[in-house]
């Protein structure tokens, strides 16, 4: 029999109690810190092989090399981890995190599928009350985003202002998540407030159509190339920055008559589009 040394561990920030949550192999291990040293305090089998790895107060984010990802979370009356809901699609987890937006809990898994799938970008959400979750048992996929090349990280950040359409009251601080992909290009997931997603999303629309692309590709055909989404509004719920972007690039006439067939003003866009980045490293 040869020899198969195990994955190297993948830690992840301090749970409650200064818990450390790590991945080994098949296993998450919880450690406490007693005595000047870290001592096993309790494992759970999560899966094939633990890939990704993310903690939120007593909550963790576990994404696996081949079973998707699930969410469990720590019960201090059991001192173990419970299942909560899991991911059901079976895909290789690169990265993970979590998103806050006004009060509602997101989970940005990248992942790539069976053969003939694409790299892409997933948001989750959990929800007891969603018929198809099955009281919460399964995650429900928000949005999907061909991402062109695998993400290898996933890095939840603060930025600064208030954001675009009221994604932030009072100046308060947003978050976002940063990415980084194998081909060494990097992206950010932010959330827009509803305001501000109709007004791009139908700019986007009208950019679709109304302008010239590279190669006559299909922007959001492209966006949705191998995602496995099972509805349109999965592949809507995300919009592409860098398609929206090239709106300040355009001449003032195309910009604004890209703008009134939107019912908006190329400076109300501007401004959008500006707010967007506002504060992003």
């Amino acid at each position: 029999m040869l020899p198969c040394p195990l994955p190297p561990p993948i830690p992840s920030r301090p749970l409650p109690r200064l818990l450390l949550q790590v991945g080994v192999g098949a296993k998450l291990v919880t450690f406490i810190y007693r005595e000047d040293a870290l001592v096993t305090f309790a494992f759970y089998i999560a899966g094939f092989g633990v890939s990704a790895l993310a903690t939120l107060r007593n909550y963790v984010f576990a994404g696996d090399v081949h079973q998707g990802a699930q969410l469990l979370t720590w019960k201090e009356d059991k001192q173990s981890l419970v299942l909560v809901s899991r991911h059901l699609r079976t895909t290789s987890a690169f990265a993970c995190d979590f998103l806050l937006h006004e009060g509602t809990l997101h989970l940005v898994l990248a992942e790539a599928g069976p053969a003939g799938s694409r790299p892409t970008l997933r948001l989750l959400n959990y929800s007891r009350q969603a018929e198809e979750s099955r009281r919460g048992t399964i995650l429900l996929p928000r949005a999907s985003f061909h991402v062109g090349a695998p993400i290898t990280r996933l890095q939840r950040v603060a930025v600064g202002g208030a954001g675009a359409g009221g994604t932030g009251a009072g100046g308060a601080r947003r978050q976002a998540v940063l990415w980084a992909a194998a081909d060494g290009s990097i992206g950010f997931v932010v959330p827009l407030g509803e305001t501000a997603f109709r007004r791009l999303g139908f700019l986007a629309t009208k950019m679709v159509g109304g302008l010239r692309h590279d190669g006559a590709l299909h922007p959001r055909a492209w966006r949705a190339l191998g995602t496995s989404a099972t509805s349109a509004r999965e592949l809507k719920n995300m919009l592409d920055g860098g398609l929206i972007g090239r709106f300040l690039e355009l001449g003032a006439d195309e910009q604004r008559r890209l703008a009134m067939q939107i019912g908006s003003t190329p400076a109300k866009v501007a401004e959008a589009l500006t707010e967007l980045a506002r504060g992003l490293p």
